[in-house]
């Protein structure tokens, strides 16, 4: 049976430059892509609502991951791309928010220092991530999950995330902003649409996946290929892999060294 991959990208700091959220470096590993067949899987802790643009800008027909693992999203065959199948695995966003401000009015939480999408105003989140009017306006559109700046100390973090673990939710790192979310994370919607892709097409399909920040480790672990890609404000987030690649390249053009490599040592191998 022929071996087939698919390629599962993170977006910020990944496919997309860190601080200008330009992916024009990648140009030629994206083509070697649509010319060899292979899936690209947008896995990101963006919103739908941010990826549907993204993905016509990149020509992009294959099914995507949104906030951190919470949805993935099947186009529908022979839709202009305006239909889909929904599959959710997350928390409801307004269930999250409710357990958040329980925790901000209880006395122990009146001490975290905490903000998150729903406190800052719309020019507030345009300033933190340096996102234009309309991008930060569909930032905000989420469903799942609640990103959070940190404004307290370490020691904090370590207990406000105990306490959250007792409730029933789990906090990821990214590349800016510290998710909250539940029942949920980017390893799981992967390994789903893995096993779809068996069903859908019979080949038993490995893994290459591509990320800079925790929120990725759980997707980059269970990928036969994980490639960590080098971020020009942050170390390697810790990954233990015997076939994990490390980027000399920052951001999309490290993705693109690092998909060239791989995909031209595949060819030779099959």
């Amino acid at each position: 049976m022929k071996l087939e991959y698919i390629v599962v990208s993170d977006l910020d700091g990944t496919l997309l430059d860190h601080h200008t959220y330009a992916w024009n470096a990648a140009q030629q590993a994206l083509d070697l892509l649509k010319l060899r067949h292979i899936p690209l899987i947008l896995c990101s802790s963006k919103t739908a609502a941010e990826m549907l643009p993204l993905r016509q800008a990149l020509d992009n027909h294959d099914p995507f991951i949104t906030e951190n693992g919470a949805a993935v999203y099947l186009p529908a065959p022979g839709s202009d791309d305006n239909n889909y199948e929904r599959i959710e695995f997350g928390m409801n966003r307004a269930d999250i928010l409710s357990i958040l401000e329980k925790i901000k009015r209880s006395a122990e939480g009146k001490k975290f220092c905490f903000t998150g999408f729903s406190d800052i105003s719309l020019s507030e989140l345009m300033a933190a991530t340096g996102l234009d009017e309309e991008s930060a306006g569909k930032a905000m559109q989420r469903e799942f999950g609640e990103p959070l700046q940190w404004q307290g100390t370490e020691e904090d973090l370590k207990e406000f995330q105990q306490i959250l673990n007792r409730l029933g939710l789990d906090t990821l790192q990214g590349g800016r902003f510290l998710h909250v979310s539940a029942g949920c994370d980017k390893g799981k919607a992967v390994n789903w649409l893995k096993n779809y892709y068996h069903e859908k097409t019979g080949l038993y399909c490995q893994v290459i996946a591509l990320g800079d920040s925790e929120n990725d480790i759980s997707m980059l672990e269970i990928a036969e290929f994980p490639v960590l890609i080098k971020s020009p404000v942050k170390a390697f987030p810790a990954l233990s892999h015997e076939h994990v690649l490390r980027t000399t390249g920052y951001g999309p053009v490290g993705w693109n060294e690092a998909l060239l490599e791989l995909l031209n040592q595949k060819q030779g191998t099959q």
